[in-house]
């Protein structure tokens, strides 16, 4: 994983730099091209102030002007002098040598765009801006690997003279791309050194994260990550992914700790009733038990709390696939929870618990009344697990809401175990002194229940005195 890191973080570290450096050849490039015409231009600019004095003291003489003899007579009929380029050219090359120039060239635009003399390479007749030398410009250009650049001087007589300049652009393999290379070779090394550094600063930790989590998936929930040396920033990325990492596992961790807890609760709740159902009926089919009644009662019993039992595991199931279909009703509270105290009322008084019942007469809540009975069922059978002598059913109207409250007096919920009290399989560390073993998802089952219709459960508890459950409804029209 390191090397594939580096490797990555190499190639974009080269290609970056090669793509940078073909960049900066080509500004660079462009910009001493610009720079050398602009320079070249004022060099023509120059010259060309100086080629109208040049004109004045070496004058271009008319084919059709007479000539003067050695005697000073004029001879009209000797043949006319012509004055070519070729007797001003000491004079530019002087002015070449005084300004260290070279292959400056001097030709004359006419008035009509006729170009008289020789454009030095690579000027071709298209480059002469005829109009813009006429009006005393310049211009310049590049063609072939040779920069040029042009001025005009405009004469009296109309005609324009043109000084023209030509050099040689420099190797594009110089000096600077030389320099430029090896800088680049330097900043390559470079670049390659701190990307293994940085290749094996991420790929430990993603390595490290990568073993973890295989470890986890084989079974190993002991398996965590040490944060502290994945990433030293609390914010950095790593940290934050090796903190998932181990909270995943904690709550893996709880979840089969739970599991387990729910498995020996169960099969001891399984195992207790059907061993009392098969003693107690061996003992009728014997004719050893010497009171059947007696012996058939308790089969009942035990076959009510295995009956509930499966019925809690099946609501559990349909809560894990929100398949708890309901049907709201608006319903009296104080008779509801008439009927549904005389219910249970029996069962409680099997295990010599009392139940005090307070409704509410005249308060109405829209609630399903199937569901709410199973809600009220399970807080008073949870109660009757822990509560010393009395449970206590009670309903009142608070402002919008109806409460409906289960207290008893047990030993209490440690506050370390009331966050986790409506947790699916959740079972408290206080179980050994319950009455009644429970399965774990009564209490899960009623806050799932409650939620479902529109309210919701709350508890309180202090140790040594007992615990209650409230839950609350808003209150509806008759």
């Amino acid at each position: 994983m390191s090397r594939r890191i580096a490797v990555a973080i190499i190639g974009m570290v080269v290609g970056t730099l090669a793509l940078s450096a073909v960049a900066t050849l080509v500004v660079a490039r462009v910009s001493e091209r610009n720079a050398a015409e602009r320079v070249m231009r004022s060099q023509a600019e120059g010259v060309a102030e100086l080629l109208p004095d040049l004109e004045r003291t070496n004058p271009r003489r008319n084919r059709d002007a007479p000539t003067t003899d050695p005697t000073g007579t004029t001879d009209p009929n000797a043949a006319p002098e012509t004055t070519t380029t070729t007797n001003r050219r000491p004079v530019i090359e002087r002015i070449q040598q005084t300004l260290s120039l070279s292959g400056v060239t001097e030709v004359r635009l006419t008035t009509d765009g006729t170009i008289t003399g020789d454009l030095p390479p690579p000027v071709r007749d298209q480059d002469v801006q005829r109009e813009l030398l006429q009006s005393g410009g310049s211009t310049s250009g590049h063609r072939g690997g040779k920069l040029y650049a042009m001025a005009g001087r405009r004469l009296a007589g109309g005609d324009t003279l043109v000084a023209i300049i030509t050099q040689p652009q420099g190797a594009f393999v110089g000096p600077t791309l030389r320099w430029f290379v090896i800088c680049s070779v330097i900043a390559v090394l470079v670049g390659s050194f701190v990307a293994v550094v940085l290749g094996r600063r991420l790929g430990e930790p993603v390595h490290a994260v990568v073993e973890t989590t295989r470890r986890i998936a084989s079974g190993d929930l002991d398996a965590r990550l040490d944060a502290t040396r994945t990433a030293g920033d609390d914010d950095d990325e790593l940290a934050i992914l090796a903190r998932s990492v181990n909270s995943m596992a904690d709550s893996l961790q709880h979840a089969r700790s739970q599991e387990r807890q729910f498995l020996m609760s169960v099969s001891h709740d399984l195992r207790t009733p059907l061993t009392s159902i098969r003693g107690y009926a061996e003992a009728i089919a014997d004719g050893a038990s010497p009171d059947p009644a007696h012996a058939a009662n308790v089969i009942i019993t035990e076959s009510r709390r295995l009956e509930r039992l499966v019925g809690d595991l099946l609501s559990l199931a349909r809560l894990e696939v929100n398949q708890f279909p309901l049907t709201p009703q608006v319903i009296d509270l104080g008779t509801f929870l008439d009927a549904a105290a005389a219910g249970i009322g029996p069962e409680l008084a099997d295990g010599s618990i009392g139940l005090q019942v307070a409704g509410a007469p005249g308060v109405h809540i829209a609630v399903d009344p199937d569901r709410l009975n199973q809600v009220i069922g399970n807080l008073l059978t949870n109660a009757a697990g822990y509560a010393r002598t009395t449970v206590w059913l009670r309903a009142a109207a608070e402002g919008a809401d109806a409460l409906i409250s289960v207290a008893d007096d047990g030993p209490g919920i440690p506050s370390t175990d009331l966050p986790h009290v409506f947790e699916r399989l959740y079972q408290a560390d206080n179980q050994a002194g319950r009455r009644r073993p429970g399965s774990g998802v009564g209490l899960a089952i009623v806050s799932e229940l409650t939620n479902a219709m529109g309210g919701r459960v709350e508890v309180r508890s202090e140790v040594g005195i007992g615990t209650t459950f409230s839950l609350r409804f808003p209150i509806s029209p008759r």
